[in-house]
């Protein structure tokens, strides 16, 4: 029986996925704005302006903060005895969202939903550009960002925790980054090969 878990990034690639679907098979961790579509069982966000966003609305649902100036995150998952403050490495939100899966509950797989890193159009990829807090859907700051500390932070991930098998969830004709062909635990797969796996599996949420 495998226990799963799933990293909800904020690519392009899940734009009209249902992530409630995934629901009955692991834990859900999400970034930053996806609170705005859907509320996952831990929510981080890395961004002051997204965290004081978060902040006003009044999200409830168990979360962690970057501390701003302080190289600590805040912990607070749902509950008094869950509240901690640990070192930050200062990474995106995504790969720090992956760390703490994987520091924190007993994952044998984990998959990184719309990890796209990559742009298919040449422009930024991003569900949520141009709305607050983000960059433009297009113009001179609508370029794609250089996935190349996104690639470094989720391969030092892969090497710290090398009995657990990472699966990128990606659209199927974007590469699978070079720096990681040496990690023997990731693999780049399409949403249907990951609903397959899952359907696969036996239901092992904690």
């Amino acid at each position: 029986m495998d226990n799963i878990g799933f990293v909800i990034c904020n690519g392009e690639s899940r734009s009209g996925f249902n992530l409630e679907m995934l629901r009955p098979y692991g834990r859900i961790y999400g970034c930053n704005a996806l609170y705005r579509d859907f509320r996952p069982d831990v929510l981080f966000a890395g961004e002051q302006k997204v965290i004081d966003e978060i902040t006003a609305v009044g999200y409830d649902g168990a979360k962690s903060f970057r501390l701003p100036g302080d190289k600590r995150v805040n912990l607070d998952w749902g509950y008094p005895s869950s509240k901690q403050i640990l070192d930050d490495e200062g990474w995106a939100c995504g790969p720090t969202a992956a760390l703490l899966m994987c520091q924190f509950w007993e994952v044998d797989i984990v998959f990184l939903v719309a990890c796209d890193l990559f742009s298919k159009t040449g422009l930024h990829n991003n569900v949520y550009k141009g709305t607050d807090c983000y960059r433009p859907a297009d113009g001179g700051k609508g370029q794609p960002t250089d996935p190349i500390n996104f690639i470094n932070q989720f391969r030092s991930v892969f090497v710290r925790f090398p009995d657990i098998k990472f699966y990128r969830v990606t659209y199927p004709d974007l590469p699978h980054p070079r720096d990681w062909y040496d990690n023997s635990n990731v693999w780049s797969i399409t949403y249907r090969e990951m609903l397959q796996m899952i359907k696969r599996s036996k239901i092992a949420k904690q």
